[in-house]
């Protein structure tokens, strides 16, 4: 996903040393849509969430040797943090684990991945309580759900992960490893990618150029009223010169509720494509990154049931490769939301249930 996330931000960046006037004088934006564009791109995220949802995840099947190698680097940290001259029986439990680990994604490529979750996210915490269903059946409701948990900033020395596997009745430490940042709390506001290339688009950078912080520019509002283009000169600490054109028309089969706003090189296709509530462009029905060469869709995201905090309950995102080859397709159907709840405080506490045999398998042990 991370990978997929820079191909976004390249795509939105388009380089473009040229001189450009705008032949579409007719389609030049409103200081109104402007300033919706500002709104959406600087909308406060919510620092905390609570999340209950449904996913389904299908993607192409893997071979086996890929899956194997796969599956076990996942578990290198496990292996290394056993030292030199490891116990045989805790060596014997992390080499039948990840056999387990082989044969059920072998079979479950055969059905989608049915997953059950419970995200709650504050700040640098993270809770995810989730359980995965055998494949080809269904999940069930009564069954508990594993919980595993991330505490403190990513690569800082207090970084540390937790996990409670009920069923083996264990907890087990790790150092820090699996901080989601794609929390679903990004259904309610504008897509990333565009959201940060219409700051730069429109804002001031106040800090380094290597971790930019944008304020809004009144006179770079002006010109892409005015024009319909915009400009930014640098992206990650490399000079761009990038000319980018900004066209929103009323979207086509909702013309009179919703807009489409396409963002991209005046000189190619459309890199971003978003169909947005005409009232509040943080409200994203339809999202496409497409290929600014080609015009065909890399990754497309759906939105639709929103609720009164702007979330939508049914998310699609679909995933291709450059070859517009299917590489996956996640289905969301979030059953409840709660923005910016309270949480106690031994909510991400380590404090495993009585009877649970713990096993700590970090690096650097306290």
């Amino acid at each position: 996903m991370k990978n997929l996330q820079i191909w976004i931000m390249l795509c939105v960046f388009i380089i473009c040393d040229i001189a450009y006037s705008n032949p579409n004088q007719d389609r030049v934006l409103s200081e109104e849509q402007v300033q919706k564009l500002a709104d959406a791109a600087w909308k406060q995220r919510s620092h905390n969430i609570d999340v209950m949802l449904f996913l389904k995840i299908t993607t192409p099947p893997k071979p086996d040797e890929q899956i194997r190698q796969e599956v076990e680097k996942s578990f290198e940290k496990d292996i290394e943090a056993l030292g030199e001259n490891p116990h045989p029986l805790v060596l014997q439990r992390i080499m039948d684990s990840i056999d387990r680990n082989i044969q059920r994604r072998i079979k479950s490529q055969q059905f989608p991945r049915l997953i059950k979750k419970r995200i709650r996210i504050s700040g640098n915490k993270q809770r995810t309580d989730s359980v995965i269903a055998e494949p080809g059946k269904r999940i069930d409701p009564n069954e508990p759900l594993d919980t595993f948990v991330n505490v403190g900033e990513r690569n800082s020395p207090d970084f540390f992960s937790f996990h409670y596997y009920h069923k083996l009745k264990q907890a087990v430490i790790r150092d820090g490893s699996g901080w989601s940042k794609r929390d679903p709390a990004r259904f309610a506001h504008m897509p990333l990618g565009p959201a940060s290339a219409l700051q730069a688009f429109l804002g001031r950078n106040q800090r380094t150029i290597e971790e930019p912080v944008f304020i809004l520019d009144s006179d770079k509002m002006e010109t892409l009223s005015r024009t319909g283009l915009s400009t930014i000169e640098y992206v990650g600490g490399i000079k761009v010169n990038g000319v980018n054109r900004i066209l929103i028309s009323p979207a086509p089969d909702s013309p009179d509720t919703r807009e489409q706003i396409e963002i991209g090189d005046p000189n190619y296709l459309p890199t971003v494509v978003m169909i947005c509530d005409k009232e509040d462009y943080s409200r994203v029905y339809n999202l496409k990154f497409c290929n600014p060469l080609t015009g065909e869709p890399f990754y497309i995201r759906e939105c639709s049931n929103f609720d009164a905090q702007g979330f939508p309950r049914n998310v699609t995102e679909t995933q291709y490769d450059m070859d517009g080859n299917l590489k996956k397709k996640s289905v969301y159907n979030i059953v409840n939301v709660e923005l910016n709840p309270s949480f106690p405080d031994d909510l991400f506490t380590f404090k495993p249930p009585e009877g649970y045999k713990v096993v700590d398998n970090r690096t650097k042990k306290p």
